[in-house]
């Protein structure tokens, strides 16, 4: 069989890629690959993709060296593909034992400590035709039952929940995710060294079991710093208008804070040939339809002072470069010509300085959010206790069942390890789990999230009293909300939080937990952007990838800065296009992502002053560069088996108060990456 056209075709997909490949024995090998898995050129190259990132390699070359762990990478996908495939006329999770679970009105007395039930013994009797009665029996006797709710004991604090952890046969078989390995093993730590307070150990130490539970948790107050959309906002009104407008303010913005901190005159219109040196602010655009590369990268103007015109980049002077599609950069360079203009310099970020608000000088302030209307916002300075929180990305259920066993793990986690904060971020109701997408659901999808998630959280808040805060961000992937970015938070009145435990964050959203400012966002936007990022390093050097893809986030003061997004994004700058922007650079900042969970440091550029984001002047050069803790927690579940989530402990500034300098965030806190 002649391969030769195939290895032609995989050559070209890879050049597109950005990848470089080792000699001509490479392809032959990927070739075979191709026809072992069916796979067309582009799906190879596409998987290579995913191995590359998830290694987190430095070098794009494709080598003979990594061929075997990328066969045994495939090797892995196609076996987690069949695990996941659901088999026609059969359902593990729809036996008679379910049913006996349904009807069953007793209720574990004790902890949930862990998923899996006993497992029984199999004889061929249960394995009779009746044994397995598939999605439609699951139906038909939950229309017949209704669904049911269980009462508790009463919680620690008198308070009795309306639904408590759910109900379990002893004869309920294993589900894949209760046969996982490597239970809360420890995947990354940062700073290991820290450890809680002496008080704090002392007290735990000193303490049972019972005693430690009923001891309350020290209440945080919460405040959101950024606007988001109202809830039941109109949308799918987005006008050319409103893009053109939203891409002319991020240039303005740019253009002036990039004068004032390199206190240079910035031209307008990088397409006027000239032989002395300019500085040009302007967008990064792609000449067609491909990927990003050396050959393809125009910068387009500002549309008041040069009717939006484009001119190619000349990036050969550049020894070190990160670009993407809608990036705002500085270009310093010459267009003798009018046609190309030559970079000898280039600046793909502004550094903002940390505030301790960042909306305190601007109007209106309505924009501020605060969320507990009982409580006193003031921010008691004697107040230092450390900041604990648990941190969980969804999917909440595995892709084979919607039991939501994940979910309760995490729960029963929160439950012993008693942090002051959960953040729970989505999908909760994932539209892309399998049984949502082929309609095997015998309920509504509110119906599901009120079933599974609502009533789980509102347990939790119950049992570990009114100091215990839950905060939720939506997605749009879930399926019972709009799918719209930026995104609303969730309906109040939905939930049953008579203590104002539970706080309602837009997607993505900035607030502050005490002294701390935290900001997340649902949107895969770290993955978006390792699609569409071309990048150069000097040679013999090396770069974080993960890192940089990062700081773009910080560096463009955007949660989503990448222009024109991926299909399927949603992406409406009509709406509320502040809600995107970043007024101050937060203390953390958690970005959930398909990659490999991480934690990285980022740093503002150490060349450039920082600069005000409200008057755009520079700040006095003698602070130190802003640092932030950026956090990927990864997905609490991956296909069938169990994911990943992150707690997070955050010691109080021991700084006197006379102290003009404090101890940043970064080294004075520890995160820990643990498999649920």
């Amino acid at each position: 069989m002649d391969r030769a056209p195939m290895v032609d075709a995989l050559r070209e997909e890879f050049r597109d890629a950005n990848f470089d490949v080792e000699d001509d024995t490479v392809l032959e090998q990927c070739a075979s690959l191709c026809v072992v898995y069916s796979f067309k050129p582009a799906d190879l190259v596409s998987s290579w993709e995913v191995f590359y990132l998830n290694r987190q390699m430095n070098e794009g070359k494709v080598s003979v060296a990594l061929l075997p762990k990328f066969k045994s990478f495939l090797q892995e996908e196609q076996r987690e593909a069949l695990r996941s495939k659901p088999i026609d006329g059969l359902h593990s999770f729809s036996t008679i034992d379910d049913v006996d679970m349904l009807l069953n009105d007793k209720n574990d007395e004790g902890e949930l400590q862990e998923t899996p039930p006993t497992q029984r013994s199999t004889s061929k009797k249960d394995l009779s035709p009746g044994a397995f009665r598939g999605v439609k029996l699951e139906a038909e006797f939950a229309a017949l039952i209704g669904p049911k709710t269980p009462k508790t004991p009463a919680g620690p604090f008198g308070k009795s929940s309306s639904e408590g952890p759910r109900p379990k046969s002893e004869d309920s078989p294993l589900t894949p995710f209760a046969k996982r390995p490597n239970k809360c093993a420890v995947q990354t730590t940062y700073n290991a060294e820290l450890k809680e307070p002496v008080e704090e150990r002392i007290a735990a130490g000193s303490e049972d079991d019972v005693l430690r539970r009923l001891r309350p948790i020290e209440r945080c107050q919460i405040e959101v710093l950024s606007p988001s959309p109202k809830v039941g906002c109109r949308f799918m009104f987005d006008r050319i208008e409103d893009r053109f407008l939203a891409t002319e303010t991020r240039l303005k913005k740019f253009a002036n804070a990039l004068a004032a901190s390199e206190g240079c005159k910035v031209s307008s219109n990088g397409a006027l040939a000239s032989q002395e040196q300019i500085m040009v602010v302007g967008r990064i655009c792609c000449e067609g339809e491909g990927h990003l590369n050396d050959k393809s990268v125009l910068l387009e103007g500002s549309v008041e002072f040069c009717g939006g015109q484009r001119v190619r980049l000349d990036l050969r002077n550049i020894s070190q470069l990160s670009l993407f599609p809608g990036q705002v950069v500085g270009v310093e360079g010459q267009n003798p010509s009018g046609h190309c203009l030559v970079a000898s310099r280039l600046v793909d970020s502004i550094p903002c300085a940390a505030r301790s608000d960042p909306f305190e000088n601007q109007e209106p302030v309505s924009k501020r959010r605060v969320l507990s209307q009982n409580e006193d916002v003031e921010m008691e300075s004697t107040t230092q206790h450390p900041v604990t929180l648990v941190t969980a990305a969804g999917p909440y259920t595995a892709t084979d069942n919607l039991l939501f066993e994940p979910l309760t793990d995490l729960l029963s986690h929160a439950r012993r390890k008693r942090p002051r904060l959960l953040l729970l971020i989505g999908p909760f109701v994932d539209s892309d789990h399998s049984m949502i997408k082929e309609g095997l659901v015998n309920r509504t999808y509110e119906q599901i999230f009120k079933d599974e998630i609502k009533s789980r959280i509102e347990d939790y808040c119950q049992e570990m009293g009114d100091g215990a805060r839950v905060l939720l961000v939506p997605s749009t992937r879930d399926a019972h909300l709009d799918c719209v970015f930026p995104q609303p938070p969730y309906n109040k009145r939905c939930f049953n939080d008579p203590d104002d435990q539970i706080t309602l964050l837009g997607n993505p959203s900035i607030f502050r937990c005490d002294n701390l400012n935290l900001g997340c966002c649902s949107m895969d936007v770290l993955r978006h952007l390792s699609c569409e990022e071309m990048s150069r390093v000097p040679a013999g050097t090396t770069s974080d990838r993960m890192t940089r893809l990062a700081s773009h986030i910080l560096g463009q003061r955007s949660f989503y800065p990448l222009f024109p997004p991926p299909p399927g994004t949603s992406l409406d700058l009509s709406l509320m296009p502040e809600a995107l922007s970043i007024a101050q650079i937060p203390d953390i900042l958690i970005l959930p992502s398909d990659l490999a969970p991480f934690v990285k440091v980022l740093s503002l550029p150490p060349q450039s002053k920082p600069v005000d984001p409200a008057s755009d002047e520079p700040i006095s050069s003698n602070e130190e560069p802003v640092k932030c803790l950026c956090i990927n927690p990864g997905r609490l579940t991956k296909g069938s088996s169990g994911g990943t989530f992150t707690e997070l402990l955050v010691l109080p500034d021991t700084t006197s108060e006379g102290s003009d300098a404090s101890t940043p965030v970064t080294s004075r806190s520890k995160v820990v990456i643990k498999r649920i």
